[in-house]
């Protein structure tokens, strides 16, 4: 068993799976398969209370008094974790433009807009000095039209391209490659 496993957990506020840490776990699994990871659920209770939602350290002070502790460190040594993985985030739509008029069929357009922001703060445990914060935002436009029935033009899926984005991110740091560009990224329309 490697040294070298990681966690993705979600923030304080959020619940304990949250969607985005969810989706970044998945993708860095399937990116990394040789990489061992541990759940947000097992590493939550192996270290329980220390990771609870509303409790868990918000920086890397706390965080370092918490691994002070060797009852922590002896539970973290046990699940081989090397990175912890915080993530936060979500996609907000805008307000849908335009509309159909229906009779025997209907015709028109709508649209509107979706924004997928992510950000991540990577923890060397080794390290505490050593941590990385990213951020990636997504824009994309969902399109339909209306000729008798909606007929999908364009499908806005930010959240997967953010996810895929971030997980680019989480991957050149834990590979210990310079991370190109660690403040925000941002993507329009692709």
């Amino acid at each position: 068993m490697s040294d070298q496993a990681v966690v993705v957990l979600g923030t304080r506020q959020q619940t304990n799976r949250d969607e985005v840490s969810i989706c970044l776990e998945r993708a860095l699994k399937d990116a990394d398969s040789g990489r061992e990871f541990v759940s947000a659920s097992k590493f939550r209770d192996s270290l329980f209370p220390f990771f609870e939602i509303g409790i868990a350290p918000r920086d890397a002070q706390e965080l370092s008094a918490l691994l002070a502790k060797p009852k922590v460190r002896q539970r973290l040594e046990t699940l081989h974790v090397r990175y912890l993985v915080v993530a936060s985030g979500g996609t907000q739509s805008g307000r849908e433009k335009g509309g159909a008029v229906c009779g025997y069929g209907c015709i028109g357009a709508q649209h509107w807009d979706k924004q997928t922001d992510l950000k991540v703060l990577i923890w060397d445990l080794r390290d505490l000095e050593h941590q990385q914060y990213a951020e990636v935002s997504v824009e994309d436009t969902t399109a339909i039209a209306w000729i008798g029935l909606p007929i999908p033009v364009s499908i806005a899926n930010t959240k997967k391209k953010a996810c895929l984005r971030m997980r680019d991110e989480v991957l050149s740091f834990l590979r210990n490659e310079k991370v190109a560009t660690p403040a925000a990224r941002a993507e329009t329309k692709n």
